[in-house]
């Protein structure tokens, strides 16, 4: 009995011993793995998390770049108009000085609103204005006052303010373009302004800018966690209104004074928005608000050309959930050969579900967290799943698609050939990008950008298909626009000389061709000066206009009536008779008609005028000289007429 007793004691002691070891080591081993497990997964969380906010920022940057590319543009194009240089050249010499009575102000507001001239500046500007998608465009002479703006004559007009504390202008002024935020000092509303200087001959007359409200391009944050701020490092617009108006950490807002601080943002006091580093080093850009205790993933960019940085904040609330369950997983292991079997189990489950979440996560990152239109579809074309851009998009709602082919949305703008080239790229390749004509419900064809991206599993193979789908009706209307602006008369709406001189050589080289003769007329309106000097400008331009409707009643609708510039109109005549002598005798039979459309009395506004104008013609083949030759012709023959008393048509005739 006492060896067995011995015996007892000592295989316990040997138990202990080796059980205290075993315990030790496994609470070692379990410490280690669970530390390195949850650093593993908190690590690919972070590089995962971060790739989606890296793709996600350059998404909405792309956005805002698109909203406000069209903006930049409008005040270097007005800068060169002939309107915009006349009004400036008139009143910037004359531009009383910024210190002014209230009266005196108001005495100033009030003459440039009513002047007849100025008035049809501000009528040009807003038009330019509702069609470009500008909030205000406005015009400001050499010392900063606003002589013209689109939102003339409503409460809030600009006319009149003076703006010469302004970056935008200040930059306009050194001869730079200018971009700036700033709160209207009219309207009070906050907003980008951008300006192009208008200089004549070395001098500085002022400049054009254009001014979108700061809320009209708040689309972009409705479904992201993002905020803008300025070069002061003011936040000035955010998905979160609260955090508007606040100052980022060590911003330059702290540096200006309170006078130029409420020159721009109409407010003195700006709360700092207090951001802290969340503690982890190898989890730089996960960062701590003020008042919550959950990361936060925040990343910027900075957007040159506008003179704003872009901020995305993604929750990374898991990786606190991580350090928790690190603790718990540790004492579950911890615990003896049952609750580890229970312990493995849930990890075994954990990886399991993570794997899954992580899956789900990429197909939402890549196809639903945007705002252009999204399908996904199975590897027969058939629809699983559209988010609610689609049914904005294509008008038709989640039931109306899911189950349907991908090609309830083809237009018959495309063939067959087309089509059966995108499958199989698509096939070959994973992918397909590229523009297109598609089919809304109710029948619509809309031009779209459309992307398709294969979604792997992890061998590799294809599981299914992301098509990504923009509508560009409001891109292609913009660049409709700028041609407009650069082939056309914005007063008369004719083709200007550079689509002229590009119809020229394509009606000479046809001539070649079709051994037709071509004609051209050279028209100069008789005292035109007169009327423009006695009535007013803007009565010289009603003149104008009619001219225009005239001489496009006169010809055919394959011929061409451009406006030259100023008072000077050129028509194209094509397809003319291949027998010399019967162009001839047709082109005479077309001047006349134009001398007898143009002798009859003008309505202009409440006058009733009388004019005429002088004609040259030069009737050519692809033989008969190169394009300036034969305007240089049609002019020669224009001023013969003029000689001869004019009021008259001359051809032109070799020497």
């Amino acid at each position: 009995m006492a060896l067995f007793k011995r015996t007892f004691r000592m295989a316990f002691g040997h138990f202990e011993k080796w059980t205290g070891l075993l315990i030790f080591a496994w609470l070692a081993i379990a410490w280690l793995s669970t530390e390195y497990y949850f650093s593993h997964l908190a690590t690919t969380l972070y590089e995962r998390e971060l790739q989606i906010v890296q793709q996600r920022i350059q998404t909405v940057g792309s956005n805002i770049n698109r909203n406000l590319k069209g903006l930049k543009g409008i005040p270097l194009v007005l800068s060169s108009q002939d309107t915009v240089v006349s009004a400036l050249r008139r009143f910037s010499a004359t531009a009383p000085s910024p210190a002014l009575s209230a009266q005196e102000s108001n005495q100033r507001k009030q003459r440039w609103s009513t002047n007849a001239q100025l008035g049809a500046l501000n009528q040009s500007l807003d038009i330019a204005a509702t069609n470009l998608l500008a909030d205000v465009l406005f015009i400001l002479d050499a010392k900063g006052n606003c002589i013209a703006a689109s939102n003339a004559g409503t409460s809030q007009s600009f006319i009149g303010a003076n703006y010469i504390d302004r970056d935008y202008f200040l930059q306009a002024r050194a001869g730079q373009r200018g971009r700036q935020y700033a709160v209207g000092r009219t309207s009070r509303t906050p907003g980008l302004y951008y300006s192009a200087p208008v200089i004549e001959n070395g001098r500085f007359l002022g400049s054009v800018v254009a001014k979108r409200d700061i809320k009209e391009i708040i689309s972009w944050s409705n479904s992201v966690n993002a905020f803008l701020s300025d070069t002061n490092g003011v936040i000035v617009l955010a998905s979160d209104p609260r955090l508007e108006f606040r100052a980022l950490p060590g911003a330059a807002i702290a540096k200006l004074s309170s006078e130029k601080k409420m020159m721009q943002y109409e407010r003195s006091r700006f709360d700092t928005l207090d951001i802290v580093p969340w503690g982890a080093q190898q989890f730089p850009l996960a960062v701590r608000f003020a008042g919550g205790n959950a990361p936060v993933l925040l990343t910027s960019k900075v957007l040159t050309e506008d003179a704003l940085v872009l901020h995305l904040a993604r929750p990374l609330a898991e990786l606190s959930r991580f350090k928790n369950e690190r603790n718990s997983i540790f004492l579950l292991l911890a615990i003896g050969g049952s609750i580890l079997i229970i312990a493995v189990s849930a990890s075994l489950f954990y990886v399991r579900q993570l794997r899954k979440t992580k899956a789900d996560l990429h197909v939402a990152a890549t196809a639903f967290e945007s705002q252009e239109a999204m399908m996904v579809a199975d590897m027969d074309g058939v629809i699983l799943k559209v988010n609610r851009a689609f049914t904005t998009i294509t008008g038709y709602s989640a039931g109306q698609a899911i189950g349907k082919k991908t090609g309830m949305l083809r237009s018959d703008q495309h063939d067959k050939a087309f089509y059966a080239a995108m499958k199989e790229t698509i096939l070959r390749g994973g992918a397909w990008e590229g523009e297109l004509l598609s089919r809304r419900q109710n029948g619509d064809i809309f031009p779209g950008w459309l992307t398709v991206t294969g979604v792997h599993s992890d061998d590799g193979k294809t599981q299914r298909f992301i098509f990504i789908l923009s509508d560009i009706t409001e891109r292609k209307a913009r660049e409709e626009e700028i041609r407009q602006l650069a082939f056309y008369d914005p007063l008369t709406r004719l083709p200007n000389r550079r689509l002229l001189i590009d119809r020229l050589d394509h009606a000479v080289t046809m001539s070649i061709r079709s051994k037709r003769h071509g004609g051209l007329l050279f028209i100069d309106l008789d005292n035109f000066k007169t009327i423009n000097d006695t009535l007013g400008h803007g009565v010289g331009d009603l003149l104008l206009q009619q001219v225009a409707e005239r001489l496009s009643g006169c010809v055919r609708a394959g011929d061409t009536v451009a406006r030259q510039g100023g008072d000077e109109f050129v028509i194209l005549l094509k397809d003319l008779s291949e027998v010399p002598q019967e162009a001839v005798m047709q082109t005479e039979v077309i001047g006349k008609k134009i001398l007898d459309a143009l002798n009859r009395p003008y309505l202009l506004a409440e006058h009733v005028c009388h004019n005429s104008a002088s004609i040259g013609a030069t009737v050519f083949n692809g033989e008969s000289g190169s394009t300036d030759e034969q305007l240089k012709r049609a002019d020669q023959a224009m001023y013969r007429s003029k000689v001869a008393g004019r009021n008259t048509f001359r051809l032109f005739e070799t020497a």
